[in-house]
Parts: C-alpha cells; structure tokens; sequence
C-alpha cells in the first residue's frame, strides 16, 4: 500500500477559509484526491519506461485499488496488490517468445528453448537450466483449460508441472526513482489543488 503524507497547516487552511473555515477538511481532501490521481498516472509511465508493460496490467482490479480521502478521513491511500502472475501472460502475452505451444515429433520438441524479456533495455534471455520451461495446456477445473509457460517439478517426465512466474506488480513499481517522481508530481498537484479549491469555496463554486 502507498500512502500519501503530506504536511499540512490545517490551521492557515481554516484562517484563509475565514467564515467557511468548517470546509477546511473537505478542501484537503478533495486536494488529496487530485493528488491521488496523479500520483497513479506517475507511477504508471514511470513503470512503463522500466518494464514491457501494458497499462491495464498495472491498474486493472485485481491488482491497483484506491481509497479516496473524505472529509472524515481526509488520506488518500493507492494499494498495489497481486501475487506472481505466470510468465507467459505478461504484456499481453508478448514476453515470452516464440508464442507457441510445445509439440513433440519423434521425441523432438518443436521448440528447443524459449525466450523471455520483461525490462525494456534488455535482449531475451534464454529460458534455460535442467528443467528447460515450455508452453503447455494445462487443465483448470472440469471445463476450461489454460495455457502458461511451465516446467517439470524434477527430471521425470512425468513429474508435476509448475508455473512460472514472473514479478509482482507491487514489485516492480517499489524501486526508488518510481516512488521519488510519484512523491515529487503528487506533491507538487497536491499544492497546486489545495489553492485551487481554498478559491472555490472562497468564491462560493
């Protein structure tokens, strides 16, 4: 979870309030939310520089939840939530290549190794080691099957597969020049919307 802290003078708030000094929590926190916002597209575009990521893997419902500020609790809080999702659906299934399901011929697979790249700046690297991963169908529950990138439990070939994962959102966007710009832009919106809504109300909008 990220929460936003951000040192306020509630009493200056209250005193350029003046007569409508009882909205001063309202206003911090519709500033808040503002920020909270921005703070979201920051870490975004930040990520998407770093990783080959796909914006809705980053903010979809299973893995960005926001609580918005209130008057009554006046703190905006973005969670980054998700476990390690399988390697072969990252970016829209575009990590992993070639993107095809392994096939045998004669005991030969149609694909000897895979390649896989997540960073941008990086070249593939070869899914290699004594269990080599591979494309494969797997059956999930009794009418659907799915398809990810697995590898044999142990050498046996018929020994349990096991997906392989790659990083966790929450992971990648905690590295410290993601989390610098998010507090620098939703600092800086913060400030600049805290002033804009002082006027609002001071204007009666």
């Amino acid at each position: 979870m990220i929460e936003m802290s951000f040192l306020v003078d509630e009493a200056e708030v209250k005193r350029r309030l003046g007569a409508m000094a009882d909205q001063s929590s309202k206003v911090i926190a519709r500033a808040a939310n503002r920020a909270a916002t921005t703070g979201k597209v920051s870490i975004t575009r930040n990520t998407q520089k770093r990783y080959d990521i796909v914006q809705s893997d980053i903010n979809n419902n299973a893995t960005f939840k926001l609580e918005k500020a209130t008057g009554a609790s006046p703190t905006a809080k973005l969670e980054y939530i998700g476990e390690h999702r399988n390697l072969y659906l990252w970016n829209k299934k575009r990590a992993v290549t070639p993107n095809i399901v392994v096939k045998f011929s004669h005991g030969k697979p149609n694909v000897k190794v895979y390649k896989a790249r997540i960073m941008k700046g990086h070249r593939r690297a070869k899914l290699e080691g004594q269990n080599k991963p591979f494309i494969q169908h797997v059956r999930k529950g009794e009418d659907s099957e799915f398809i990810g990138l697995f590898r044999r439990s142990n050498e046996n070939r018929d020994a349990k597969l096991e997906g392989v994962g790659a990083a966790a959102v929450p992971q990648i966007i905690k590295n410290e020049e993601t989390m610098a710009l998010f507090r620098q832009n939703a600092g800086e919106m913060f400030q600049k919307r805290l002033e804009h809504e002082i006027k609002r109300v001071l204007e009666g909008q």
